[in-house]
C-alpha cells in the first residue's frame, strides 16, 4: 500500500465531521498499515519518504466535536472508530478548570484507562473563563492567566495528560 500525503485543500468549514469521522475508521486502517507496518509512503511527487522504517503514528482528536454527548458515549465512539487518544478542552468540563473536582478528574481518567483511550492532554485553554489573555499589557490579566495556566497544569497531570496545546 502506498500512503499519498497532500495538502487539505477546499473550504473546510463546509466538512460535517461526522461524515469525516465516520470515514476516518478506514482512513486510520490504511495509515496504520502503511506508515507503521511496511513503512511506506509517497509525497506528491511520488518519492517513498518512508523507505526502511516505521512511523509510530497515534491519533487523537478533540473532544469538544462530541459536545452534548456523555462523556462514556464519545470516548467509547472515539476508540470505535480506532483513534489512540483524545485531547480535552477544559471548558467542555467546567467553565474554570479547578471546577473539575478531584472525583470527576479520577472518573474521566479511569474512564479512558478502562477503554485504552490515551488522554493526550488539554487543548484550546483559553476559551473559558473569560478575560485572560497571554500577551496583554495589562499585568493583572498576565498574572491571572499565569495562575489559570497553574491550574490547567493540575488538571492535565490528573487526567493523564502530557501535552497542553495553546491555540
Amino acid at each position: 500500500m502506498k500512503l499519498h500525503l497532500a495538502p487539505l485543500t477546499g473550504d473546510l468549514k463546509r466538512l460535517n465531521p461526522f461524515k469525516t469521522l465516520a470515514r476516518g475508521d478506514k482512513m486510520l486502517a490504511a495509515l496504520r498499515e502503511g506508515a507503521r507496518d511496511k513503512g511506506q509512503g509517497t509525497r506528491n511527487g511520488g518519492e517513498n519518504f518512508l523507505e526502511g522504517w516505521t512511523m509510530p503514528i497515534k491519533f487523537a482528536i478533540c473532544n469538544e466535536l462530541f459536545q452534548g454527548w456523555r462523556l462514556e458515549d464519545a470516548f467509547a465512539f472515539v476508540k470505535e472508530l480506532g483513534y489512540d487518544g483524545i485531547e480535552i478542552a477544559p471548558f467542555t468540563l467546567a467553565e474554570r478548570a479547578e471546577q473539575v473536582s478531584q472525583e470527576e478528574r479520577r472518573r474521566i481518567r479511569k474512564l479512558s484507562e478502562d477503554l485504552g483511550l490515551e488522554i493526550v492532554g488539554l487543548h484550546w485553554l483559553l476559551v473559558s473563563p473569560p478575560g485572560l489573555h497571554l500577551t496583554t499589557l495589562d499585568d493583572s490579566v498576565r498574572e491571572r492567566t499565569k495562575a489559570y495556566f497553574r491550574e490547567l497544569l493540575h488538571l492535565c497531570a490528573d487526567l493523564g495528560g502530557k501535552i497542553m496545546v495553546v491555540g
